[in-house]
C-alpha cells in the first residue's frame, strides 16, 4: 500500500520498466521487462550484486543420463523466477513507477515481490532455491530429490527410466517435492 511504501525508511532504488515486443508471439506479443542495469541517481542496481557461482550442471552429463533408460520424460518449471519471493529490503530496491497506460494520472509507486530475470544473481538464486527444495524433501522422496538436483538444467527437468510406469511415478513424486517450494511443472512429456 502507499502508506507502507511512504513509511519505509531503508534503502530504496527505482528500476525502469519497458516493453519488449514479440509480434510473432500468439500468447504475449508485448511484455513488460525491468532493467536492473538502468541508472537511478548515479546508481545501477546490478553493479552492487555479485553474480554468484555458476550452478548449472554439466550439460553433456545431463544428456548422457537422459538416454540411459528406455523411456524419457521432460518437464518445464512454470515461471520459476516468479515463485521466489524477495525480502522487504530487496522489494524496496526494486521499486518502479506505473500508471497503467493512463497519461492523465500521476504514476504510482510499486515494488517487485519476486526475483527479476534481469537481476545479476537471479540464476544463482533460483538454482539455490530449487536445490534447497529438493534437499528438504530428500528423506521422504529420495529419487525425486536426486533427479531435481542432478537432472535439471535451469528450469527444465529431464530424466529417463526403463518403463513408462516408473517415469510417471517419478514425475508424480517430483511434483510433490516441487510443490513444497511453490514450484510446479507446466506439463510433463513422456516418450
Amino acid at each position: 500500500s502507499d502508506a507502507e511504501l511512504n513509511s519505509y525508511k531503508g534503502q530504496i532504488h527505482y528500476i525502469l520498466p519497458h516493453e519488449v515486443m514479440k509480434p510473432d508471439s500468439t500468447s504475449t506479443p508485448c511484455r513488460i521487462a525491468f532493467n536492473t542495469s538502468s541508472n537511478y541517481l548515479g546508481h545501477v542496481l546490478n553493479e552492487y550484486w555479485a553474480k554468484g557461482p555458476d550452478l548449472l550442471i554439466n550439460l553433456l552429463g545431463l544428456i548422457l543420463r537422459f538416454r540411459e533408460g528406455l523411456v524419457a520424460f521432460t518437464g518445464d518449471i512454470s515461471k520459476m523466477y516468479h515463485v521466489i519471493k524477495l525480502s522487504m529490503l530487496d522489494q524496496h530496491t526494486h521499486r518502479y513507477k506505473w500508471r497503467s497506460f493512463n497519461l492523465s494520472i500521476q504514476p504510482q509507486t510499486y515494488v517487485m515481490t519476486s526475483v527479476s530475470f534481469g537481476d545479476k544473481p537471479a540464476a544463482t538464486i533460483s538454482a539455490v532455491a530449487l536445490r534447497k527444495t529438493a534437499e528438504m524433501n530428500a528423506d521422504e522422496h529420495p529419487a525425486a530429490s536426486q533427479t531435481i538436483q542432478t537432472n535439471t538444467y535451469v528450469d527444465d527437468i529431464i530424466e529417463s527410466k526403463d518403463s513408462m510406469d516408473e517415469c510417471k511415478q517419478l514425475a508424480e513424486e517430483i511434483d510433490l517435492v516441487l510443490k513444497t517450494g511453490n514450484f510446479h511443472i507446466k506439463e510433463w512429456f513422456f516418450t
